[in-house]
Formats: C-alpha cells, sequence, structure tokens
C-alpha cells in the first residue's frame, strides 16, 4: 500500500525538501510571507503544496523574503480564474 503524503509539513521539513536552512523558513511565516497554522503546542505546521509552490518560485530567482512578497503582492492582485 501507499503511503500518502502529509496534509501538513513542519518547518524542519519544508526547510529540507527546499535546501534551505529551518530558520529561514520559521523567519519566512514571522515576516507574514509563508502562511502557517499552529498547533496548541505552539509548533508551526504548513500546508505540503507550499513547497511544489517555492520549488517553481526559486527556479526564477532567489527564495528571499523581499522576493516572497512581490510574488505574494502579485498572487493578490491576479484574478480568481473563472
Amino acid at each position: 500500500m501507499p503511503s500518502k503524503a502529509p496534509a501538513t509539513l513542519t518547518p524542519r521539513q519544508v526547510a529540507d525538501q527546499l535546501g534551505v536552512d529551518e530558520k529561514t523558513i520559521r523567519n519566512w511565516i514571522q515576516a507574514g510571507v509563508l502562511e502557517a497554522s499552529r498547533t496548541t503546542a505552539g509548533h508551526y505546521h504548513l500546508k505540503a503544496s507550499v513547497v511544489p509552490k517555492l520549488k517553481k518560485l526559486s527556479q526564477q530567482g532567489p527564495l528571499n523574503t523581499r522576493t516572497l512578497r512581490r510574488h505574494m503582492q502579485q498572487e493578490d492582485r491576479t484574478p480568481p480564474p473563472p
């Protein structure tokens, strides 16, 4: 039986998949450029769907807070598909 991908990932798991430091992911969460939920114990969890989006964005240029903010602003201005 194939294993199912988790619906959420920890900052460490996201960082490992992107090849960045875990602190970078936590900084992006705290800066408001990545959306994360918190457990009752206060741990961050991110949607697993964020990894492919960030990987695609990293192909266009460096991943940093400025790039992520710019990308978020562009997404906010893009009308939803019909």
